[in-house]
């Protein structure tokens, strides 16, 4: 499997003027895109344009990487375009974060950039002191994933925005300012009522704490499948690789 390197905006555009000065079909077969790979698509100044190849062909203008159709996850293509600024004709969902089967709210990718509140409160700390400590591992955790070349962000949900969502890795992180029961409890219960609305590709979940818990909420965690992640070093103990 290629290694990608980080999605740019720049990228993209670049990448898009090559697909105006062909045809859709001589873009898709120069760069060895088959016609499979249309039904996802981004808009551009009033012109759609097929996303998975938008996107395999920018990633050789980020650092001459080349990627083919088989190199990609479709599903994951239209989540990277919008981080960067790319997004689906007004009216089409995004593949991988939209709406679910039960006729549920759209799941939409943002960036982490987007200063929001989660919608939860945490009455036994103080809401600034607890907010400050989890903004500052948040955005260390961001730092590392992206040193990792991933691409990251939040996800919209009914009003709710998630901590930080790894496109790139597919997995979805719940960050806590404290260790006790209480918070690992909290994270566990809102990335399960955030997972929910994933119908495609559901992301794997990781509660990130600023510190080991011990052992018995360690075996919490695990016994619902979730990762635990904790900081480490310049970096953080158990990201999925």
């Amino acid at each position: 499997m290629v290694q990608l390197p980080r999605l740019t905006g720049d990228a993209v555009l670049k990448s898009i003027r090559e697909c105006d000065a062909l045809t859709e079909a001589e873009f898709l077969a120069r760069y060895k895109f088959g016609k499979q790979n249309i039904r996802n698509r981004i808009e551009h100044q009033g012109r759609t344009y097929p996303a998975k190849a938008v996107m395999g062909r920018a990633f050789f203008h980020v650092d001459e990487t080349v990627v083919t159709a088989a190199d990609l996850h479709g599903v994951r293509a239209l989540p990277r375009l919008a981080l960067v600024g790319f997004h689906p004709p007004q009216g089409d969902a995004v593949e991988g974060t939209h709406a679910s089967t039960s006729g549920g709210p759209a799941v939409e990718v943002v960036p982490c950039e987007q200063n929001v509140a989660d919608g939860f409160d945490t009455p036994a700390r103080p809401a600034g002191t607890a907010a400050r400590l989890e903004a500052g591992l948040m955005a260390g955790l961001q730092a590392h994933l992206r040193g990792l070349g991933h691409q990251v962000g939040r996800v919209h949900i009914a009003g709710m925005y998630t901590d930080t969502y790894d496109v790139t890795a597919n997995v979805l992180y719940e960050v806590k300012a404290g260790i006790e029961r209480k918070d690992v409890r909290m994270a566990i219960g809102q990335l399960f009522d955030y997972v929910r609305y994933f119908d495609k590709l559901p992301p794997r979940l990781a509660v990130v704490l600023p510190g080991d818990p011990g052992p018995d909420l360690r075996a919490l965690v695990a016994s619902v499948g979730m990762l635990l992640v904790t900081p480490e070093g310049d970096g953080f103990s158990g990201i999925p690789a």
